[in-house]
């Protein structure tokens, strides 16, 4: 059952924003819901730059647009996220329900609640002796008729009462608003014509509906002046859908609904009279606090009620990982259609044992004893068991039943109790998917979502003491991974006398370690251990083998490769007893070859492994796991990389898939002090990270890079991550330690006679100190560098250098030392007959002679460095250059050549997906119009 609306979710919503030298307003209304989200209109925002405000009594939130439609009135709707650190509160879910559009009908309980212009009343003189006022709630009730709007897919909200009367517009001439200082003040030359309903846009229209409860249909849009006082125009919730377009699933995810496709419609049919039923069995009570899994009840009475308008027997499979809240569901389902039930509503917990003919007895024997057979009559049928199963369906079969067959093990299980008389249900809650069992509707219940596992939290532990500490209550979220029994066994911890006198975050804190976790979430016999053994217990040996290895693995997901890699089995024996896992809801299949395991399943299975495998069999699952990896990060390094550090398509994709993977192997390669592959995974790290501008991370890495080269003495590798370790800093805007990172690493070089490390890094510090603006201290760098290159007579790399002479020399204002280094750069190249010399030499003498002001010459160095990066093929040293070519033209005047340069240039980053350069390239365009 929806839970109801309640006044503390209704607010205001006011935009402000300067137009011309005019400072505008807007007024509407709103409804909170799921956290700091406020339902509204989209019109009530007034555009992409202005200021909105959230009203919530009397206090005040700054909020931002989350997705806003657009000037349609069918589309005219939006979210908004109230981003405000003072607003500690945490709103409930609420329902959204569809209107069936199909049957003609009148919805007559809706109602709702805004801050129409009509409401407005005088409070309080200001200092300056103005008004200072605000606008009263309103609250209209009224009925739908389905039929009406159909083709613009609109609703018509007839209102009863609290209306405005038609002399409104004699006695108001103006509306208020809110004035630029952020209080209330009545607002100027309003058209006296405007619908005195004005302020009502954003209202929730909620109706309540006699199966499902309260919920919100649609939104308060418009006022439709031809229809008079008494008419109401409503966008209906679903067409958030429309309005949104790609970002609906993300919408609709934040407000606790994970399928909008399957929105309960209202009005539900009418419920039947109850009758006087003859049997309860083992029907729990209703829960007070039932909530979520919205869509798949939703899914559930559909089949169930649409099957008996049929006249079948609905036959109904729940399926789901142990704890997921299947029987939960089952028997609300039982209260909420108990009226279509009056002959018998009937349980039969099997606990996932297979169901032998004594149990089926035992079962069979206690339904017919609530029925009122005698003994004697059950003792005469118990020998022969054809004999009592036909007694048994004949008193189920009298009238309508309910069966629910919980935890089966097998579906000839569930075939032993079902009922066989059209109206009667068959319900079975299943860790499998029972596949095999015909004409069944399949019901599969997941993990909840942060957004619909907070309701329920809330529900358990009171909003007050939730709303005080909402970070601790979302870490206790994340570590139930959205489990529904692992949130009410730690529920019922924190509101015992213990717990209750802990806060949100001590208890977090019980829950922090991997090793312990499992250990809270248990309660009076009650563990999310011992529910999911009930479905370990079941694999076949081979399986459950299988599946206490890859427990072992400590990744967010798992290719069917690594699985392979690291349980030492063949492909054909992977993929069986991953489909295995799969059908016992152990695993989940995410896309392709990838599949995801629940944590707590996760923390389960290394349990089980760590008590049941021996050291030798965990240590060679790991060591299997942490070579897949290196193997293959290794292999992406090698085959996939272009030329120097870009990155192929196929590099990046294989990145963005496995990242998460990598880090996670990196830190389990630290922790077994497995420091030769800590090193090589830091190394591949480094560079789709700095690809992708993600420096800090890049530190991060880089940091543990360098630990694993010390730790296993690679003197030449810990100096190769001392450089990036400094080059992230750099990049990250945090310098602090760079120039002894560049020390230690010089140091370390020259103690071990690598004079190409050593003056790598020379370069490498002059490079930073011309960042901190210590451009004699770079040029010195430079000069020692390259009296060891002259030495060597190594002309490539005096090329190199000479570009950063350029760059050093240009900072110090020395630029006609910056030309002839320059000119000295395509000199020495003349003779390398290398192109990427000759571009980087003509590249570098171009920007020295731009500074100078001398923009042909420029122009034409420039455009030779082009010419010789397109040879090499290095599309980023030809996007380098088509960027530079753009700014010289930009500062020769030549605004047109300029625009087509950088044009060239970032549909070149778009193309190599450089999104930095893209950000950057998009800049320059923008600033050079």
């Amino acid at each position: 059952m929806g839970a109801r609306v309640t006044s503390d979710q209704i607010v205001e919503v006011f935009a402000e924003w300067s137009d011309g030298g005019s400072t505008h307003y807007r007024h509407g209304s709103g409804l909170l819901v799921s956290g700091a989200l406020v339902l509204t209109a989209a019109h009530n925002l007034g555009g992409s730059a202005c200021r909105l405000t959230v009203r919530s009594g009397k206090a005040e939130y700054d909020a931002r647009a989350l997705a806003a439609g657009d000037d349609k009135t069918e589309t005219d709707i939006a979210v908004l996220q109230i981003d405000d650190p003072s607003f500690r509160r945490i709103a409930p879910t609420v329902e959204f329900y569809a209107v069936d559009r199909v049957h003609l009908n009148q919805i007559s309980q809706c109602k709702a609640v805004g801050f129409p212009r009509f409401g407005v009343e005088v409070l309080e003189k200001a200092a300056d002796g103005s008004d200072r006022i605000r606008r009263e709630s309103v609250q209209v009730n009224g009925s739908i008729s389905s039929g009406s709007n159909l083709k613009s897919q609109l609703l018509t909200l007839l209102v009863g009462d609290d209306r405005p009367d038609e002399s409104y517009r004699s006695q108001r001439t103006g509306g208020f608003y809110p004035s630029s200082s952020g209080k209330r003040s009545e607002g100027k030359g309003i058209d006296s014509r405007s619908s005195p309903w004005s302020g009502m846009s954003g209202a929730a229209v909620i109706v309540k509906d006699p199966a499902w409860g309260e919920g919100v249909i649609g939104l308060v849009v418009e006022h439709p002046l031809s229809r008079g006082a008494a008419a109401l125009t409503v966008a209906p919730i679903v067409n958030i859908d429309t309005a949104f377009g790609q970002s609906a699933r993300h919408v609709w995810s934040l407000l606790g609904v994970s399928d909008a496709t399957r929105l309960s419609r209202v009005p539900s049919e009418t419920r039947l009279p109850v009758q006087r039923r003859s049997v309860d069995i083992d029907v729990d009570p209703p829960l007070s606090d039932f909530t979520g899994h919205t869509a798949s009840l939703r899914q559930l009475t559909d089949a169930v009620l649409g099957e008996l308008a049929l006249g079948g027997r609905p036959v109904v499979v729940i399926a789901g990982m142990a704890g997921v809240g299947k029987t939960t569901l089952a028997t609300h389902v039982a209260h909420e259609l108990d009226d279509r039930f009056h002959h018998a509503r009937i349980v039969v917990r099997l606990h996932g044992k297979e169901a032998d003919e004594a149990t089926v007895t035992r079962h069979q024997q206690r339904v017919l004893r609530a029925f009122g057979v005698s003994d004697d009559r059950l003792r005469q049928a118990s020998g022969h068991p054809d004999d009592l199963n036909d007694l048994y369906l004949s008193m189920i079969d009298a009238g309508p039943s309910l069966v629910i067959v919980d935890d089966p093990a097998s579906e000839q299980d569930v075939l032993r109790f079902a009922p066989r008389r059209p109206g009667s249900v068959l319900i079975a809650t299943s860790r499998t998917t029972l596949s095999d069992l015909d004409g069944a509707v399949h019901v599969l219940l997941k993990p909840w979502s942060e957004g619909a596992s907070l309701p329920f939290l809330v529900s358990l532990l009171g909003q007050e003491r939730v709303a005080a500490e909402p970070e601790a209550a979302r870490t206790i979220l994340a570590a139930t991974g959205g489990l529904p029994l692992a949130i009410r066994l730690l529920s019922a911890f924190a509101i015992s006398p213990a717990g209750a006198r802990m806060s949100l975050k001590e208890i977090a804190g019980t829950i922090a370690e991997e090793e312990t976790r499992l250990d809270r979430f248990s309660r009076k016999g009650r563990s999310v251990h011992a529910t999911i053994f009930v479905s370990y217990r079941h694999l076949t040996p081979s399986t459950a083998s299988f599946f206490r290895r890859i427990c072992l693995l400590g990744v967010p997901d798992l290719s069917r490769a690594l699985v392979t890699m690291a349980t030492d089995t063949s492909g054909v024996e992977a993929i069986a007893a991953l489909s295995e896992l799969m059908d016992a809801h152990l695993l989940e299949h995410v896309r392709g070859d990838r599949y995801r395991m629940h944590d707590l399943v996760r923390l389960f299975g290394s349990d089980v492994a760590r008590a049941e495998e021996s050291p030798a069999a965990i240590a060679d699952v790991q060591e299997r796991w942490r070579r897949y990896y290196a193997e293959e990060a290794a292999r992406w390094d090698s085959e996939l990389t272009s030329e120097g550090e870009r990155l192929s398509p196929a590099a990046l994709d294989w990145f963005d898939i496995e990242e998460a993977n990598i880090k996670a192997t990196l830190v389990a390669a630290s922790a077994a002090q497995d420091w030769e592959t800590v090193y090589g995974l830091a190394a591949r790290l480094r560079p789709p990270l700095a690809y992708r501008g993600r420096f800090r991370e890049y530190a991060e890495v880089a940091r543990a890079g360098i630990e694993a080269a010390e730790q296993g003495q690679f003197v030449a590798q810990a100096v190769a991550m001392m450089v990036h370790l400094a080059e992230a800093r750099r990049h990250s805007g945090d310098p602090e330690g760079v120039d002894d990172l560049y020390e230690r690493a010089e140091g370390l070089a020259a103690a071990a006679g690598d004079v190409a490390k050593q003056t790598w890094i020379g370069v490498h510090r002059g490079d930073f100190a011309l960042e901190q603006g210590r451009g004699e201290d770079a040029v010195d760098h430079y000069d020692r560098v390259d009296e060891i290159y002259t030495e060597r007579s190594d002309n490539a790399a005096r090329v190199w250098v000479s570009g950063h002479y350029v760059d050093g020399y240009l900072s110090l204002g020395r630029t006609a030392q910056a030309v002839e280094r320059g000119e000295l750069a395509v000199e020495l190249s003349l003779s390398l007959d290398d192109p990427a010399e000759a571009a980087w030499a003509h590249k570098h003498l171009a920007r020295a002679l731009q500074v100078a002001g001398q923009y042909p010459e420029a122009i034409g160095h420039m455009t030779q460095a082009l010419e010789h990066a397109e040879q090499t093929g290095d599309l980023g040293a030809r996007v380098d250059c088509l960027r530079r070519l753009g700014w010289i033209a930009r500062d020769a005047g030549d605004r047109d050549a300029a625009e087509d340069y950088l044009e060239q240039a970032l549909q070149g980053a778009e193309a190599l997906d450089i999104k930095h350069l893209i950000e950057e390239l998009g800049a320059d365009l923008r600033n050079l119009r």
